[in-house]
């Protein structure tokens, strides 16, 4: 656009001191009186802009020069100012002069052209000399700036995308005028009257839209500023070709000049594939063996043309891990832009890890149109085996009842089961309570660890508050995990407590073997304190537990005192530690935070019982002595340097009868030789009312932990004992079988085998978990191979007979062996009962120095639970070792020690948990000439199992009665404390049973040798039901 700024020259009267651009003409008046004046004036604009100039076209303007006065004036000449022309511009004046009359006016043509297009606008001038002796010079600035062309093309490029080889697309563009004039539109024609459209490839563009011959016109006349037509052009591919770009350019212009030229770029590709994907490849990312991603891709037909799908599957060489959903025939027709959704599964397995799987999806279709099958769109797949994976517990936080004023804490797990790295990116309160509050809320959590996140609960008001946690991590098949929170702010009475002992030390364990500890709780305020949430908290070893099972609220007096017991079942050797926690209504200490420490060991001195409970007793009685036998089950001698009742231990617990070399210094200890045993004594004498804990620590030569034995009693004004069992029905049980392989054991083997249906049968029934398991009575070197090795290994030696030494059988005698058979379960293939029958053939070349209860323990100890008979024993699992023999048991050591070692295994506290049964010859004189098995028998009335004669001529009972003791019926119930004569009562689930029927038939009895009651055949508890037996203890 142009701008024209106005002069005006006005005329003065007989001076000369005028504005500029303006002149006097002086003459005489002939009609007045005296002398006259008469002035030319001339009006015209000192400014031309032209404004944005296309390139190559020349704009005119008109610049009035007008004369307003009363005389002539001339404009002698016109000249031309600096920069008037350039190489990339001119501007253009005509140079002659002119002369106006009064009240005349002439049209200056004024004019500018651009070569080049510029950044910013150009300027010149040119001067009018005139006649006028006052403003000689008129000077008329000029401005203008060249740019690109004024047509605009939509779009721009012209890209027809891609083609279907043998057919063709046509695409509309819009041929916009964009300057302030009306312009011709015309494409260029080659000599031969054709549109100049260019081809650079196989393919062929052309115009399609009508077009003037002779000039070339796209429009008829001219295109008007702002206005726009629309042209039709087409692109048809190569037919021969399937995947090639091609490029051409149609040439178009506004006006004749070659500058005027406006280029539009033409792209297509010709192609065979019709299918386009998005993305292009899956990438699943890193995943977890037996987890399985499943991830879609959006395909489209990116044609001109509809196609037709004929399917989709894997590509060749795609490993099994890929799995592709499999096509049904929708869609068929896909027209062009249509989109569809193709799915894929990822699912490693164990031989992957470590490995990126790659492979594709291959989708197939037909081109109708031109009656060819389409190239196959390729979508790539890639997988890494072995991911992060994560596991979070516990899914709901319940805080229970927290006082207003005082935080609960709960401890979440994250745990990474994976292989790689999981990334933790957010842990999100979505509830938006400001009541759950977070120690931590993103972590990287290493492969097979764990991190601890503290959650706190702080109610500001009384009354439920829920809220809900999302854990966001790197987890591909779960990046999102919900937690539900929930607590209660309650109207509490405060409490103030002491604990004790704090820390809890488990001190020296045998692995897998259990103990317990007692935290005594004390209420020192006035009071009741209100706890609850007792827990092992996240992050502690697996192997501690609440020996009594969850406790979620516990209600202790003022003055008095309760005990909470922890089990202690450390799985390895090694160091375990944890923490007891709950909550109490406190300021000062709303969270007790109890440390526990338990070492796991592998150490050759058995001390038994591992925990004394002396029951409940009145004020002011004493217990009768307990014994503790100190074994050395190694090869060496050891000592004992050092006995004492722990820290923290009540007052009401006496140590007597220790040996009078201890403690050392000042004296030497009391050595123990290789296979012996020292005693010693605690008495508990009651003094106040209320539960009593406390340990003993006994310190072995060499040894910087103590082996740490719990103490338990208690004071009450109605001493009543109440022993708690239950008729298992326990869905997890561990049967060990020892079976004689001396010469003359062909029959009871053969009858064992075939029979051993009667056994299981039971279980199966109630389909219980049972691992079963089988050794030899060999342990010494007179048997074939190389005997037993000194000390014993973890792992097998090849050259051991099946089931010697006290390693598991994985097969029999006759070299029939398969290495599941090691542990029989109830999915045994083909049947337990197969896998039984040659695992009990352990063949008739075994020494004739049986020893079944050594074998026995040799098996259920270090190194052999954590080596070749690792998963055997299970934490919670009833344990039932069965003898079969028909010699009497040689083995080394005493009864007592074997039954003192199995008793430790479940813990002193948990007789019911374990038995062991006898299918031996009978006691005192044994039959068909076998000798007696006192030994296994004496073992079996000591533990509460059963005795069958190995005489019997019907084996199918035997087992059947050995089956129901092991899998569900118990009879025999040891009692915690010696009781007064006269004074025990039994219930069954809370009804009391008399220890006779009406009828005169004896239900049970109470054995004072074994402190146990004993249920007759008929007067068996169920499985399932629940056992009280309440007595009063002796006083002394």
């Amino acid at each position: 656009m142009y701008r024209l700024n106005r002069v005006s020259l006005p005329s003065a009267l007989l001076i000369a001191s005028c504005f500029p651009i303006c002149f006097p003409i002086w003459a005489c008046d002939d009609a007045g009186s005296g002398l006259g004046q008469l002035e030319g004036k001339i009006e015209l604009e000192t400014l031309v802009d032209f404004g944005d100039v296309q390139v190559g076209m020349t704009v005119p303007r008109a610049l009035e020069v007008k004369n307003t006065g009363t005389a002539a004036v001339r404009v002698q000449k016109i000249e031309r100012g600096s920069g008037f022309t350039a190489s990339d511009y001119e501007f253009s004046v005509p140079e002659g002069g002119f002369a106006l009359g009064p009240n005349q006016s002439q049209a200056l043509s004024v004019s500018f052209r651009a070569f080049s297009i510029m950044e910013a606008p150009v300027e010149s001038s040119f001067t009018l000399t005139t006649d006028v002796p006052a403003t000689p010079q008129l000077t008329v600035n000029l401005r203008g700036r060249g740019v690109r062309s004024g047509l605009m093309i939509t779009p721009d490029p012209a890209d027809f995308g891609q083609v279907l080889v043998g057919t063709d697309a046509e695409l509309e563009v819009e041929l916009r005028n964009l300057l302030s004039i009306a312009v011709p539109v015309v494409t260029r024609l080659d000599g031969a009257g054709a549109p100049v459209v260019s081809n650079n490839g196989r393919g062929r563009f052309e115009l399609v839209s009508d077009f003037d011959p002779a000039t070339g016109s796209l429009v008829e006349g001219l295109l008007e500023p702002q206005a726009s037509i629309r042209a039709t052009l087409r692109y048809v591919p190569d037919p021969a070709g399937s995947a090639e770009a091609d490029e051409g350019r149609w040439l178009i212009a506004n006006c004749e000049d070659p500058l005027c030229d406006r280029p539009l770029t033409l792209l297509g590709r010709g192609s065979n594939a019709a299918i386009a994907c998005t993305p292009e490849a899956i990438h699943f990312g890193d995943v977890n063996p037996g987890s399985v991603i499943t991830r879609s891709i959006t395909c489209r037909n990116a044609t001109n043309e509809s196609v037709s799908i004929s399917g989709w599957g894997p590509g060749a060489g795609t490993p099994a891990e890929f799995t592709v959903r499999p096509y049904t025939g929708s869609p068929n027709a896909v027209v062009p832009g249509q989109e569809f959704t193709v799915e894929a599964d990822f699912a490693p397995t164990v031989a992957s890890v470590g490995r990126v799987l790659r492979g594709s999806i291959q989708i197939r279709g037909r081109n109708p149109r031109a009656n060819r099958d389409l190239s196959p769109a390729v979508i790539g797949l890639e997988g890494a085996a072995g991911g992060p994976d994560i596991d979070v517990s516990p899914m709901t936080l319940t805080f229970g009842r927290v006082a207003l004023g005082t935080s609960a804490k709960r401890r979440l797990i994250v745990q990474n089961s994976g292989y790689s790295d999981l990334e933790v990116t957010a842990i999100d309160e979505v509830s938006g309570s400001s009541a759950f509050t977070l120690d931590r809320t993103a972590f990287v959590v290493p492969s097979s660890e764990l991190e601890v996140v503290e959650v706190t609960f702080t109610p500001a008001v009384l009354g439920i508050t829920t809220g809900s946690l999302v854990v966001r991590s790197s987890d591909g098949d779960e990046p999102e995990v919900r937690v539900a929170v929930e607590g209660e702010g309650a109207d509490l009475p405060p409490c103030d407590y002491v604990v004790s002992p704090d820390p809890m030390n488990f001190g020296l364990v045998q692995v897998l073997h259990a103990t317990t500890q007692g935290l005594r709780i004390s209420n020192v305020g006035a009071t009741d304190c209100v706890l609850q949430n007792f827990e092992i908290l996240a992050g502690s070893s697996p192997a501690f537990k609440l020996a009594e099972g969850p406790l979620a609220e516990l209600t202790i007096p003022a003055g008095e005192s309760h005990r909470v017991v922890v089990e202690y079942v450390p799985p390895t050797a090694a160091i375990h530690e944890g923490v007891l926690d709950f909550y109490a209504p406190s300021v000062t200490r709303p969270n007790a935070r109890v440390g526990m420490r338990g070492v796991g060991s592998t150490s050759s001195l058995l001390i038994s019982p591992n925990e004394l409970a002396f029951g409940v007793v009145g004020p002011g009685c004493a217990t009768r002595d307990r014994p503790i036998a100190i074994y050395n089950t190694g090869s060496t001698g050891t000592a004992v340097v050092r006995v004492e009742l722990g820290p923290q231990t009540s007052d009401e617990f006496e140590l007597v009868g220790l040996p009078s070399t201890v403690p050392s210094p000042p004296g030497a200890g009391a050595t123990i030789a290789a296979g012996q045993s020292i005693e010693i004594s605690v008495r508990y004498r009651a003094r106040d009312l209320g539960p009593d804990a406390g340990t003993i620590h006994i310190f072995e030569r060499a040894r910087a932990e103590p082996y740490v034995i719990p103490l338990y009693g208690e004071a009450s004004a109605n001493p009543v004992n109440e022993d708690l069992y239950e008729q298992l029905e326990t869905p997890e049980v561990d049967v060990l079988f020892v079976i004689d392989n001396s010469g003359s054991m062909t029959e009871e083997q053969d009858s064992l085998t075939s029979n051993f249906v009667s056994f299981i049968q039971f279980a199966d029934a109630q389909a219980l978990d049972y691992r079963i398991a089988v050794v030899s009575t060999d342990v010494e070197d007179e048997f074939p191979g190389n005997g037993c090795p000194s000390p014993l290994l973890p792992m097998r030696p090849g050259s051991n007979s099946q089931g010697a030494c006290g390693y598991f059988a994985d097969g029999s005698s006759d070299g029939v062996h398969d290495p599941d058979w090691r542990l029989v379960t109830p999915d045994e293939q083909p049947s337990p009962a197969a896998a039984f029958s040659h695992l009990a053939h352990q063949g008739t070349d075994g020494s004739g120095n049986e020893q079944g209860l050594q074998a026995a323990y040799q098996a259920l100890s270090s190194p052999l639970t954590t080596g070749w008979n690792a998963g055997f024993l299970r934490p919670d699992a009833y344990l039932a070792l069965i003898f079969v023999s028909d010699e009497e048991d040689s083995s080394p050591s005493s009864v007592d020690f074997y039954a003192n070692y199995f008793r430790s295994i479940k813990g002193f506290r948990n007789n019911n948990l374990f038995s062991a049964s006898a299918i031996v010859a009978d006691a005192p004189g044994g039959c068909n000439g076998n000798d007696p098995g006192s030994r296994y028998i004496a073992l079996a009335d000591m533990t509460g199992g059963i005795f069958e004669s190995i005489c019997t001529a019907d084996w199918a009972r035997a087992l059947q009665n050995l089956g129901l003791s092991v899998f569900g019926y118990k009879s025999r119930f040891f009692l915690t404390n010696q009781p007064v004569a006269g004074t025990v009562e039994v219930f069954v689930d809370g009804v009391q049973v008399a220890d006779r029927a009406p009828s005169g038939q004896v239900r049970w009895t109470y054995d004072r040798a074994s402190n146990s009651i004993n249920f007759q055949p008929l007067a068996i508890p169920e499985p399932g039901t629940q056992i009280a037996i309440r007595y009063s203890a002796e006083c002394l």
